[in-house]
């Protein structure tokens, strides 16, 4: 009998384990959200603390937000989605899988460090059209003014890690017309935002847009978050030709290493294994004290 106990207590474990229910659970919730746990059509209100599985779907209404824990990192799921929570797993454990990811967040965080709020940089070109003789002025100020406190908080929010919330400011934000002069960078931080986010589909479009601009700040950040959202969604010959555009413009630049290691992984996954031979070994030849040395090292040895 003891022994049928612990097999029972292992299945139950591994199933657990398995199915999310052991780590898979709501941390926040704000307005319409409802969660269909067992994914048998039948929905009821997501509370704190409601545990999930793998076959629960997520659904939220336009003012809508809601937080899930899981695999130990915090997933938000904003207005006007449905998603899966397995779908949801899928992602978050093919981010964990980048095992120097954690060292590449710190570099970006030390690129785009030095432009938070408040700086100069931050009020050039956010005005409203040009005024006609005669016009008011200072409804237009008071705007920008809206606007530029908003983006300043969408920062704030993004330093943070407050995905979330970051990505709800900077959606509102990036299609305005007074923000025009500042668009690239609106799309590189909700792009940014929403691949952290594990969104990666959805970061694509914003992280195209933010590259239109050569000498930007956060260029070679976005370049990185461009390349690997692209590899992350699966579309490998894109994210192949956005670290070679890394590599072209920053042949040493503080992410070459990282750039290189996806160019090759890319190749990789296209079945072009010499293209993919000639970036891992370009990184154990030139970058031995990178933290992506040990990842090229490995996958030569399959070569």
């Amino acid at each position: 009998m003891k022994w049928q106990m612990v097999v029972l207590g292992a299945f139950l474990f591994m199933s657990a384990a398995l199915f999310g229910y052991s780590d898979t659970f709501v941390v926040y919730r704000s307005g319409d959200c409802t969660v269909d746990i067992n994914g048998n059509g039948r929905w009821v209100k997501a509370s704190l603390d409601m545990l999930l599985n793998a076959g629960s779907v997520i659904k939220t209404g336009p003012d809508g937000i809601l937080e899930v824990s899981m695999d130990g990192e915090s997933v938000v799921v904003t207005g006007n989605t449905t998603v899966a929570i397995r779908s949801l797993v899928e992602r978050v454990r093919a981010k964990k899988k980048i095992t120097w990811f954690r060292d590449l967040t710190e570099a970006f965080h030390s690129m785009i460090g030095g432009h938070g709020p408040g700086s100069d940089r931050m009020v050039l070109g956010v005005r409203g059209a040009k005024q006609e003789e005669g016009e008011v002025g200072w409804i237009e100020d008071i705007d920008a003014t809206e606007l530029m406190q908003q983006y300043d908080q969408g920062v704030e929010l993004y330093n943070r890690g407050n995905w979330g919330e970051a990505i709800e400011i900077f959606s509102s934000l990036v299609d305005s017309e007074d923000m025009d002069d500042m668009k690239g960078e609106v799309s590189f931080y909700l792009g940014s935002a929403l691949f952290n986010n594990v969104q990666y589909e959805e970061a694509i479009p914003y992280l195209a847009e933010s590259i239109k601009k050569s000498d930007a700040f956060y260029r070679e950040a976005a370049l990185i978050h461009y390349s690997l959202a692209l590899f992350l969604s699966g579309k490998y010959s894109e994210s192949a030709r956005i670290s070679r555009m890394y590599v072209d413009e920053y042949a040493h630049g503080e992410l070459a290493p990282y750039a290189l290691l996806i160019a090759g992984k890319s190749y990789k996954s296209l079945g072009n294994q010499s293209e993919a031979k000639k970036y891992f070994t370009r990184i154990v030849n030139e970058y031995e004290q990178a933290g992506v040395y040990e990842d090229a090292v490995e996958e030569l040895k399959g070569m």
